[in-house]
């Protein structure tokens, strides 16, 4: 008997309605919101911008790359949205900003989301994209001892995850930028008493 893609004790998230308990949120409905927020950032001199789709997944990643001499320091960001909503855009205008202001190229992963696609689908798209950037680190003029993981909230720990992925691997990392990352599936400590549809303390 084939083992089944969702846990049954999560069967109920593979429907529209995603509410844990409190008001239900259509998740289609809301990714879709999401997606008309999302605009380009304008683009700004020293900066370019490109989309780029890797491996035979066809995993798609956005690169800021800096109008100077390389080689360049690399960050990989995955970006937030409570692993089931958001995309590699949706940070855009802070990483074109890191891009000029650092000198570095700043690569945003558009990892798979739950719960269509559940773990380890996501944290294996991000190890798909830090295996290219250091393939292609001579192509693409990286310095492969300055390459540095971060994200934001669900980001965040997917790019905790990838360090301690990398680690395992014996893959050497220049560090991790954490940004109130979501590493604690307790949710007992304070910064998680917050209450959203999406992952609320309850859940």
């Amino acid at each position: 008997m084939p083992r089944p893609v969702l846990d049954p004790e999560f069967a109920h998230l593979s429907g529209l309605d995603v509410g844990f308990g409190g008001p239900a949120v259509d998740l289609t409905e809301m990714r879709a919101s999401l997606e008309e927020l999302i605009q380009p950032p304008p683009s700004i001199t020293g900066v370019s911008h490109r989309t780029v789709v890797i491996g035979e997944s066809e995993l798609s990643v956005e690169m800021f790359v800096p109008d100077q001499d390389g080689p360049y320091p690399c960050l990989i960001w995955l970006h937030g949205g409570g692993f089931m909503i958001g995309s590699a855009m949706m940070d855009a205008a802070r990483l074109q900003d890191w891009s000029k202001r650092f000198g570095c190229i700043a690569l945003s992963v558009d990892y798979r989301l739950a719960p269509e696609h559940p773990f380890p689908a996501a944290l294996n798209d991000a190890r798909q994209a830090l295996r290219w950037v250091r393939n292609q680190a001579d192509e693409l003029s990286i310095d492969p001892d300055r390459i540095v993981v971060g994200g934001a909230s669900a980001g965040g720990g997917l790019a905790a995850a990838l360090a301690l992925s990398a680690r395992d691997e014996g893959v050497g990392l220049a560090g991790q930028l954490l940004i109130y990352p979501m590493i604690d599936d307790r949710q007992h400590t304070t910064s998680s008493k917050w209450d959203a549809s999406v992952w609320p303390p309850h859940a």
